[in-house]
């Protein structure tokens, strides 16, 4: 039997780069309890309007008791202009289990200018 491996053809296509950054700033940090855990809403101004593929994504490096996640988004390639602030304000959600919150004390969301963080 041949074994499963990681192991990629000669004709597959070569993963996506990524091309997504922190946004500029968080602006706002609320996280609604549910039966079954919670929901993470956060709220960031790009630096640029026509930002898109809007997503919290888990921190690579995070301290004990701490969830964290960054704000990235997706810039176009050609130049944009900045707008307004309101124009430049993204949203995102993340939901999270009982299971997910069991060992959490803080949840933090991290931008590039700053970050914002909820206590239990």
């Amino acid at each position: 039997m041949p074994q499963e491996s990681n192991a990629r053809g000669i004709f597959a296509k070569k993963p996506p780069k990524d091309k997504s950054v922190l946004i500029s700033q968080v602006s706002g940090l609320q996280i609604e309890r549910t039966t079954s855990g919670a929901i993470i809403h956060a709220t960031g101004i790009a630096a640029r309007q026509g930002a898109f593929k809007v997503e919290l994504r888990r921190a690579e490096q995070s301290e004990e008791g701490v969830l964290a996640y960054d704000f990235r988004i997706v810039y176009p390639d050609e130049p944009t202009i900045t707008g307004s602030e309101f124009s430049r304000t993204l949203h995102a959600a993340r939901t999270l289990s009982n299971q997910d919150l069991q060992e959490i004390r803080v949840v933090r969301v991290n931008g590039a200018e700053n970050a914002r963080e909820s206590r239990r």
